[in-house]
């Protein structure tokens, strides 16, 4: 196989992983900008994704893109942040019915998840996800706004505050 096509493969397996992303995600997540790049061209060329000029994102179909999730774009920059941290073996795009619970990453031995809790989702997780929280689980809860980290009554390893252009703050809660 030639050298192009393994980078449209790895691009669509990631872009089909996680159905909707934004540009700068996938640049941020392969580190390869001209290889990207060029194999998002063909890969929209070839339509098998489609863009957004507008909001920049990259998507698996039109109803994906639809039904595209702010917390789940905003968790998959902590993923980032923490694959330049740490190994990361695995990762995947949490189920529906594991709410907050965005995206599932596997480092060594542990098992870590990344939850994203809105401004008017703390009353909501901390009553639901107390319930159903995994102990064999590590959770890194990304939240827009510092002042939601006090609000939140789960346990976690970690906090961060997701900024807009991909940037993380981590706290931890005394």
């Amino acid at each position: 196989m030639e050298e192009g096509a393994l980078q449209d493969r790895e691009v669509l397996d990631l872009i089909q992983k996680y159905n909707v992303l934004l540009r700068s995600q996938v640049y941020a997540y392969f580190s390869q900008e001209r290889a990207v790049g060029r194999a998002l061209k063909r890969l929209e060329k070839d339509n098998r994704i489609g863009s957004s000029p507008v909001t920049k994102m990259v998507y698996l179909n039109e109803n994906s893109y639809a039904a595209r999730d702010k917390g789940t774009l905003q968790a998959f920059w902590v993923l980032i942040s923490l694959m330049k941290k740490r190994p990361v073996s695995e990762h995947f795009l949490a189920d529906r019915d594991e709410y907050p619970v965005r995206i599932i990453f596997v480092s060594g031995e542990e098992l870590f998840d990344i939850l994203y809790i809105g401004l008017n989702d703390v009353k909501l997780v901390n009553s639901v996800f107390q319930r159903k929280c995994r102990d064999s689980c590590s959770h890194i809860i990304a939240v827009p706004d510092f002042a939601v980290i006090e609000k939140v009554s789960l346990p976690a390893i970690g906090y961060c505050l997701v900024k807009g252009d991909g940037e993380i703050e981590y706290y931890t809660k005394s």
